[in-house]
């Protein structure tokens, strides 16, 4: 295509849509701009959405825990729903702020949730253990021998 040709398809567009090319590159930079800026903002709200729901999760965890450790005065299912309910939490926030969150960020919240995790099962398992050894455990069965 010779630079005349181009010329002329370069008017013919400008006629056919009632803009100059030049204006169309600025309009384009306006949009692009925008998109970057949406971006942004999405990203600053699934990282914030983040930092809720691991926050929410672990208060979730801790204090269902504790419900399963006072499992005489409430039911046992109260505090596994409570955790599990904290489980939940956690999840969707991480799949929700995954790609907006630093990494250091996520291993560091991964770790204390684990930690929690752990030494709530640790404490609840020894717990249950201790009554069973006890036999004041009134949700076990009698044992036939």
């Amino acid at each position: 295509m010779s630079k005349e040709e181009c010329v002329e398809d370069l008017k013919a567009w400008e006629e056919r849509f009632g803009i100059t090319q030049a204006e169309y590159n600025t309009l384009v930079d306006k949009y692009n701009k925008e998109v970057e800026e949406y971006k942004q903002k999405v990203k600053t709200h699934n990282r914030n959405i983040f930092i809720i729901g691991n926050i929410v999760g672990v208060l979730l965890f801790i204090t269902g825990f504790a419900l399963t450790k006072l499992s005489a005065k409430t039911a046992l299912a109260v505090g596994v729903g409570t955790v599990l309910s904290g489980l939940y939490a956690v999840i969707a926030g991480y799949s929700i702020g995954w790609n907006s969150t630093d990494d250091r960020l996520k291993f560091f919240i991964g770790f204390v949730i684990a930690a929690i995790i752990i030494g709530g099962s640790l404490l609840v398992g020894m717990r249950h253990k201790n009554k069973l050894a006890n036999g004041n455990n009134s949700q076990v069965p009698p044992q036939i021998t």
